[in-house]
């Protein structure tokens, strides 16, 4: 039970972050390969890709946020401010429930503003 705790806790806690990182920088890949020279003659689409990848995300951080909640479930006994491990436990799952979603915001944010408002323009 504890190691589980624990492989949820960091999950919970670094999940949103790392599938937003991925989805920023695999998106400005997918831009620059569509506004690229070779990328214009080539006709390549960033609507279906930057969709995957905000899926994608998207799923990757609502279910850190469901880690999250599960630990916090978990720990629900102890105070955030308690002592370790359960105190711990709960003071990162708490705050990685908030974490996540203000990541998942970012994430609609950020790929729903990239496949709507698309600004390439070839100088």
């Amino acid at each position: 039970m504890t190691r589980r705790l624990e492989a949820l806790q960091w999950f919970g806690l670094f999940g949103g972050a790392v599938a937003w990182t991925a989805q920023l920088v695999l998106g400005f890949g997918l831009a620059q390969a569509a506004c690229s020279t070779g990328g214009s003659r080539l006709g390549v689409g960033t609507t279906l890709p930057q969709l995957a990848l905000t899926a994608g995300a998207g799923l990757v951080t609502v279910l850190a946020a469901l880690a999250a909640l599960a630990v916090a479930m978990a720990t629900r006994e102890g105070k955030y401010d308690g002592p370790p491990p359960i105190g711990r436990r709960r003071f990162l799952a708490l705050g990685a429930l908030a974490a996540n979603l203000l990541f998942l915001a970012i994430i609609l944010n950020t790929g729903l503003l990239s496949v709507y408002q698309f600004p390439c323009r070839q100088s």
